[in-house]
């Protein structure tokens, strides 16, 4: 039986942020920034993701360390009128990430169709 025709591969990749060596930002705090600016909460970004209030809280609390400011403000008042939103700073960083992101998956793309233009479905060699 001959080789199922296959498509063409396309390049993925991994981007994320380090202060001095230590994780800041990738994929999962954008999520969990995402996820609180849509619910408006801290509990409601936890269970929208399926992850515990304290270990949400855990990450964020890292992140904040390591860089150096707020992300998130969290108004109290319980159930009725607390809530969670972005800081100006969280909300930038969530924008800057996604653009740095976007930038190298496109960049990355446009090198790999660049490097691989010659290349045929077919081997060369026979």
């Amino acid at each position: 039986m001959p080789p199922r025709a296959a498509g063409r591969p396309t390049p993925k990749v991994r981007v994320w942020l380090e202060v001095d060596g230590s994780y800041v930002m990738g994929l999962g705090l954008l999520e969990i920034l995402e996820s609180i600016e849509r619910e408006g909460s801290l509990q409601g970004a936890a269970r929208r993701l399926g992850v515990s209030y304290s270990w949400l809280l855990g990450k964020l609390r890292r992140a904040e360390g390591r860089l150096g400011f707020r992300l998130v403000e969290a108004r109290k008042g319980g159930r009725e009128h607390g809530g969670a939103s972005l800081t100006w700073e969280g909300r930038r960083l969530m924008r800057a990430y996604r653009r740095l992101r976007r930038e190298i998956e496109d960049e990355a793309v446009r090198r790999w169709e660049r490097i691989t233009a010659n290349f045929s479905s077919r081997s060369q060699r026979t």
